[in-house]
């Protein structure tokens, strides 16, 4: 079985159609029978596919902003430098104009992430020539130090849902492989950075069980204090990873992706004490909220399970709620990973329990 630190790469691509809300663009890209080495060439693959979708359809143009010395008034003529080509003869305006362009913030990105993707040595010679055959293509886009990338300024509103596609894959690229040295310089990790796996696997149930389950009230919510007196100065926020209702039903669920479940102790193993404290913090508090409604409130500890962990089904009755603590094996099959988060919302809201 092919994984990454326990999930399996394919999982990767399930999961990335949920977050990325692009289920049906992704089942276009025949992906799903093949077998990658490491989730580098999984990604390669990927922005292969999406570019050569792409570049049937041109590059994404925008209007830039350009200065230059031009020859013929156009747009904003720029006094100060122009009156310094005057002076030292030589009759070109400096003007500012908006130019409809190819080199635009977006192809910059995509041009850059080809580009750094040549340099990884996780990535086969025959996936970096399929990636090299586009750079043609960018020949008048520039690129760009990706470190430098703010991505809340990288409009994808104006783009096609590919285009955003591509997007998605340089932010996974920049956000969960790359490094950026002391020295400034860039490298790729072998395996995603684990504070970006972290919120994957988060953001992947909260996405699944809004699109599989559009009965369910599906959110982030925050929990209020319960409190006797309105006094809440300093007191941290409580927001929850995933919060599931169904009519007179709340299952709060938070998603953990660690190495280990346990704290260990003088050779005794128990489940860590600042995650059950927490969960049990979350649930007291929002059935306080709904104690005149007669909601129901459950919590449940959910693990992204990992190579050597074992599997978890663990249930608590905590002054009047139940608390579980379970595994979600990511190393099989997409199948067991869907049943199994369809069975926890069937156990949880839909029955009469």
């Amino acid at each position: 079985m092919i994984v990454d630190k326990g999930i399996e790469i394919k999982n990767i691509y399930h999961m990335l159609c949920y977050v990325f809300h692009d289920w049906k663009l992704l089942k276009h890209y025949s992906l799903n029978t093949e077998k990658f080495e490491n989730v580098h060439e999984f990604l390669a693959r990927l922005l292969s596919s999406a570019l050569s979708k792409q570049i049937k359809h041109g590059l994404h143009k925008d209007y830039i902003s350009v200065k230059e010395n031009i020859y013929l008034l156009r747009g904003k003529l720029i006094s100060g430098e122009t009156m310094n080509n005057f002076m030292s003869r030589r009759k070109t305006f400096f003007c500012e104009y908006d130019s409809f362009s190819e080199n635009n913030l977006i192809n910059q990105v995509l041009k850059s992430i080809i580009l750094s993707m040549l340099t990884d040595s996780f990535i086969s010679a025959e996936n970096k020539d399929n990636l090299k055959k586009y750079l043609i293509f960018f020949s008048d886009v520039d690129d760009i130090f990706l470190a430098n990338v703010n991505w809340s300024y990288v409009n994808t509103f104006k783009v096609s849902e590919n285009y955003r596609f591509l997007l998605n894959i340089c932010q996974l690229v920049c956000e969960g492989l790359i490094v950026t040295t002391d020295k400034g310089d860039m490298r790729f990790l072998s395996s995603f950075k684990v504070e970006f796996i972290e919120k994957l696997y988060e953001k992947f149930i909260l996405e699944y069980y809004r699109k599989e389950h559009p009965l369910l009230s599906v959110s982030a919510s925050r929990v209020s204090w319960a409190l006797d007196d309105n006094f809440n100065d300093y007191l941290p926020l409580m927001k929850t990873d995933i919060m599931l209702r169904y009519k007179d039903k709340i299952l709060i669920v938070d998603a953990k992706y660690y190495s280990d479940i346990f704290q260990h102790n003088r050779g005794s193993e128990t489940v860590r004490s600042s995650h059950l404290y927490q969960i049990f913090s979350y649930v007291k508090n929002e059935q306080e909220a709904f104690r005149s409604s007669g909601c129901q409130i459950s919590g449940m500890l959910l693990y992204a399970k990992t190579q050597d962990m074992m599997n978890l089904d663990l249930r608590y009755a905590m002054s009047g709620n139940r608390i579980d603590v379970r595994t979600l094996d990511l190393g099989k099959e997409f199948i067991h990973v869907s049943n199994f988060l369809d069975r926890i919302a069937a156990e949880f809201l839909y029955s009469d329990r």
